[in-house]
C-alpha cells in the first residue's frame, strides 16, 4: 500500500486523531486492528480461514503474493511470509490437479484447442465448447505434434476424452496431434486468424491508396502552378502517371473491401447452405486471385484461404446435417432456409424487434 499524507483541506470529515497524526504510512487509523487475532477461533480453524483467504485473493482477485501479504497485514494485522503464501497456493494446486485428473471427460465431444504462452513457455489448452470447462492445461511442454498427441492420448486413456469436433488455429503441431489421436474428428479452423490475415492485407491496400492520393495531390499542386507559368509540359506526363496509379490503388482497395464483406457474410452461421457457401467461397477466392498480380501479400492470402477452405467451411456442413436431422426427427414441413430463419429468430427474445421481423419471414 502506498504511503499517504492527509492534508488539512480534505480532512474535515476524518477523526481528529487521524488529522493530528503527522506520521505517514499504514492504514491502521481506518480499520479495527487485530480482528483475526482476537476472533474466537481454534488455531486449526484459524489456519484454514487464512488459507481460504489467500486462495480467494489469488484466484478470485488475481492478486500477487506480495499483494496478498500486504492485504493480510493491513486488514487483519497478520504477518504472513511470501514463502507461506506460495506453499498454500502450491498445496491447493496439487489438490486441484488430483481433482481434475479424476474427472470423467467422456461427455465432452466438441473442444476448442489452443496454445498460450507465459514467458515464452507454451501451455497446451483445451476447452469444452458447450460448458467452457477446461479439460486440458498442460504446462511447460513443447508444442509439436508429439507433445499434443501425448497430452490428448493421456486424457483419452485416463479420462475418456473422445473429441468428434475440434476448433483450432492453423498450428501444424496441433493438427498433427489431434489427427493422431482422433482420426475421425472434424477439424474446424477458427475465424479470428483468417479474418486477421484478410484485414492485414486490406489495411496495407488502404495505406497504399492513401499514399497514392497524397502523392497525387502533391504532383497536382506542382502541375497547376506550372500551368500558371505556362510550363505544364514539365509535369504533364508525371501527373497522368500518378493519377493512373492513384485510381488503380483506390479501385483495388474498393474491390478488396467488397470481397472481404462477402467473405464475412459467408462465415455467418445463418448464411447459405454448405454447397452455396463453397461456390461463393471459390468465387471470392478467384476474384481475389485476379487482383494478386505482382502483389505477394495477396498471393500469400490466396494460398492461405485455398489451403484452409474445407476447415473453414466444415461448420456449415455440420450445421446443415444437424438441421436436416432436426427436420426429419420433428417432421417439420419446412425447407432448410426456413428452419435457419426460425433458428435465428429463437436467438432473440419476443421483446426484440428482430424476433418479429424474422417471424413474418419464417
Amino acid at each position: 500500500m502506498s504511503n499517504y499524507t492527509i492534508s488539512k483541506r480534505v480532512s474535515a470529515n476524518i477523526p481528529r486523531s487521524i488529522e493530528i497524526d503527522g506520521q505517514k504510512g499504514n492504514l491502521d487509523n481506518f480499520i479495527e486492528k487485530s480482528w483475526l487475532k482476537n476472533y474466537n477461533l481454534k488455531e486449526e480453524n484459524k489456519k484454514k480461514l487464512i488459507e481460504k483467504i489467500v486462495i480467494c485473493l489469488s484466484l478470485v482477485c488475481h492478486s500477487s503474493c506480495r499483494g496478498i501479504k500486504e492485504f493480510m497485514k493491513i486488514v487483519f494485522d497478520y504477518d504472513i511470509s511470501i514463502g507461506t503464501i506460495s506453499n498454500i497456493l502450491n498445496r491447493a494446486g496439487e489438490k486441484a490437479k488430483i481433482f481434475n485428473e479424476n474427472q470423467d471427460l467422456s461427455k465432452i465431444k466438441e473442444g476448442a484447442l489452443d496454445e498460450i504462452f507465459s514467458n515464452n513457455i507454451p501451455s497446451l489448452v483445451g476447452v469444452d465448447l458447450r460448458s467452457s470447462y477446461i479439460f486440458l492445461l498442460e504446462e511447460g511442454c513443447g508444442r509439436s505434434g508429439d507433445d499434443w498427441g501425448l497430452a490428448l492420448l493421456e486424457k483419452q486413456e485416463k479420462q475418456g476424452l473422445e473429441l468428434i469436433y475440434a476448433v483450432m488455429d492453423q498450428a501444424l503441431g496441433m493438427h498433427k496431434g489431434v489427427k493422431e489421436v482422433y482420426r475421425d474428428a472434424i477439424i474446424q479452423s477458427d475465424f479470428f486468424h483468417t479474418i486477421r490475415e484478410i484485414f492485414k492485407v486490406l489495411k496495407r491496400l488502404e495505406n497504399k491508396a492513401y499514399k497514392e492520393i497524397k502523392k497525387f495531390y502533391e504532383i497536382e499542386d506542382r502541375f497547376l502552378k506550372a500551368l500558371l507559368k505556362k510550363q505544364g509540359q514539365k509535369y504533364g506526363r508525371k501527373y497522368k502517371l500518378v493519377q493512373s496509379e492513384m485510381e488503380e490503388a483506390i479501385s483495388l482497395y474498393d474491390d478488396f473491401w467488397i470481397l472481404t464483406q462477402w467473405f464475412y457474410e459467408l462465415m455467418d452461421i445463418y448464411s447459405e447452405s454448405y454447397e452455396k457457401r463453397v461456390w461463393i467461397y471459390d468465387y471470392v477466392l478467384d476474384e481475389i486471385k485476379k487482383r494478386s498480380e505482382n502483389k505477394l501479400d495477396i498471393r500469400a492470402l490466396v494460398k492461405y484461404l485455398k489451403n484452409n477452405k474445407e476447415k473453414l467451411l466444415s461448420f456449415a456442413r455440420v450445421l446443415d446435417e444437424k438441421l436436416i436431422k432436426f427436420k426429419e426427427d420433428n417432421h417439420y414441413d419446412l425447407n432448410i432456409d426456413d428452419i435457419k430463419i426460425l433458428y435465428r429468430q429463437l436467438t432473440f427474445g419476443e421483446e426484440h424487434c428482430k424476433y418479429w421481423i424474422l417471424y413474418f419471414f419464417a
